[in-house]
């Protein structure tokens, strides 16, 4: 229960005796507002301080108990109404402006609030709760000034302390006063010498602002207050690597991780940080070098970080050392098996070998701790197809795809093409061609601007002598788009030969050759099978004999340089069979 600030007085006067019955009937009515309050009757401890007021309009206490009531039923502007006649009657009451300043604030009146708690901090200057309220108020309406100087206000009360001084600190850093910042800092550590805090944050400041001797000044003050300081050592060492000194931060970094008192993980982080946050900067070979010798350490000493390992692994990832990022990688899987990041990036190395057999071991492995993650589906889908296990890789693409819809930004493009591409050539060439148009219509509706997934969908649905006119349209959209890639002329090419347009075709193919399908024996058997139904047949048989000469280096299987001859013996077209 709220402290109330007593019941009304009795005032005198010709007619006193009415005034004193009157002023004991609201006092009396006050009290069994009270009673109703404490047994939860909000309603009825309402109308009990109404009644009071009606008996006499200034009681204070009532006016008060009321505006509490309705700030708890957050009926604000009857709050503030009866909040403001309780603390006009009696000014002087401390709780009647303390609930005031918290509804001022709750209904965001700022100014009225910093207002009402300038006067609270007058009538106690002890309660600094006051204080900060106001100055956070302040803050609220973007006057760091006023902010500020509430603390200043506190240190002349009392004196500086580190709270204060921080706190001024943080809000001047926030606007960007820099200088303010620094003098404030300044202030406090010649009050408190020696605290080794203020000259870190100087030191940081200083080498923030290009003033590196003062930084190195700074550091050697903290270094005499605290020699074995690990995260010292590591700021020194950031201060010789600005100033081009890297033997120096060498010794001043590895100082840092031999020191006692830290674990792996922040010793890691103190060498990732030494040399990955530059940015736009290019460490030097030596640097590079430096970083490597310092992982080494790192690992001899703790031959059982899991994470050691990981960065091991991408550091020589980057440096193009493939086998060995492979060795680290696994071995950080082997000391932390359930690893999702550690997974990730070892089957993203995988792709990049092309090692589908361990692609496929490590990604299982993954999907079982795992089984909601859709990047290891589209991995087995992409493992199984390239290892010719179409089964398996219609599995797991067919999951992957249906999770598809749930995948969010760059992923959802990426791996959706990659998902419908492998699940439709698996489709087509187990002979399921209702199956493979079903998932390529799907394609093409969920990414329409997709120039390969159409020109693939083309010339497949060109092979199948089916919808050629639909074929036609995709292959030509994507030499629209990409009109120096051989490969689609070839395509649009096809689909116009399919649908016996031969003339147009052989425009097609022309463009084909001029932009690189010179080089590719199909474009030069296509151009021989257009030769031929245009009746100009030595020309189709020399297009056929180039196919031929390239078939050695392109071909599929055997059966390709077989078709060839035959249609060069023969001269004549032969089908190429689904």
């Amino acid at each position: 229960m709220a402290v109330w600030g007593g019941l009304s007085g009795l005032p005198g006067g010709m007619d006193g005796a009415c005034l004193r019955a009157q002023a004991v009937r609201a006092d009396s009515l006050f009290l069994e507002g009270i009673r109703w309050q404490l047994a939860e009757r909000p309603q009825m401890a309402l109308d009990a301080y109404a009644a009071a007021l009606a008996e006499r309009s200034d009681h204070a206490a009532a006016c008060y108990a009321i505006a509490s009531i309705k700030a708890g039923q957050q009926k604000w502007s009857e709050a503030v109404v009866y909040g403001e006649k309780a603390a006009r009657l009696e000014p002087e009451n401390l709780w009647y402006k303390v609930l005031l300043a918290q509804v001022y604030r709750l209904t965001m009146q700022w100014p009225k609030a910093v207002e009402t708690l300038g006067q609270l901090r007058g009538m106690d200057s002890s309660n600094l709760d006051f204080a900060y309220q106001q100055s956070d108020l302040y803050l609220v309406q973007g006057d760091v000034a006023s902010a500020v100087r509430v603390y200043d206000e506190l240190e002349r009360m009392f004196e500086p302390c580190d709270e204060w001084s921080m706190q001024k600190y943080r809000l001047l850093m926030s606007r960007g006063l820099v200088a303010e910042a620094r003098a404030e800092i300044e202030k406090i550590s010649a009050y408190v010498p020696g605290e080794p805090k203020y000259y870190e944050i100087l030191a940081q400041m200083s080498s923030k602002a290009g003033d590196y001797a003062s930084a190195y000044r700074y550091y050697q003050k903290i270094l005499a207050l605290k020699p074995d300081d690990a995260y010292t050592y590591a700021s020194l060492a950031d201060y010789y690597r600005k100033t081009g000194e890297e033997e120096k931060a060498l010794a001043a970094l590895t100082r840092a991780i031999s020191l006692p008192g830290l674990d792996d993980d922040t010793r890691l982080t103190l060498v990732s940080t030494f040399f990955g946050d530059r940015q736009g900067y290019e460490p030097t070979k030596r640097e590079v070098a430096l970083y490597a010798g310092l992982l080494d350490t790192l690992l001899q000493m703790y031959p059982s970080n899991a994470r050691l390992h990981f960065v091991k692994g991408l550091y020589d990832w980057q440096h193009d050392k493939t086998e060995q990022a492979l060795d680290y990688l696994e071995k950080s899987l082997r000391l932390d098996p359930k690893a999702y990041n550690t997974y990730t990036v070892l089957l993203y190395v995988l792709q990049a070998a092309q090692d589908w057999p361990r692609i496929i071991r490590y990604a299982e492995a993954a999907l079982r701790l795992f089984p909601e993650s859709t990047v290891f589906y589209v991995y087995l889908t992409l493992a199984y197809y390239n290892a010719d296990d179409c089964a398996n890789s219609l599995v797991y693409g067919e999951q992957a795809l249906k999770r598809l819809p749930y995948v969010a930004g760059p992923d959802h493009d990426q791996w959706g093409t990659l998902l419908y591409g492998c699940v439709g050539e698996c489709y087509f060439h187990s002979g399921r061609y209702t199956d493979y148009m079903r998932v390529m219509d799907e394609a093409v509706r969920t990414f329409p601007d997709d120039v390969l997934l159409k020109n693939n969908y083309a010339y497949q649905l060109s092979r199948m002598n089916t919808r050629l006119e639909e074929a036609a349209h995709m292959a030509r959209f994507a030499c629209k788009r990409s009109p120096n890639y051989y490969s689609f002329w070839d395509t649009y090419a096809w689909t116009l030969f399919r649908a016996g347009d031969y003339a147009a075709a052989y425009a097609a193919v022309r463009n084909a050759l001029r932009k690189g399908g010179v080089k590719e024996a199909v474009v030069w058997e296509h151009a021989g099978d257009i030769l031929y139904h245009l009746h100009k047949t030595d020309k189709a048989v020399d297009a056929w004999r180039k196919a031929l000469e390239l078939s050695g280096q392109d071909a599929d299987t055997d059966t390709d340089t077989a078709r060839l001859k035959h249609k060069i013996e023969n001269r004549q077209w032969i089908e190429q069979p689904l």
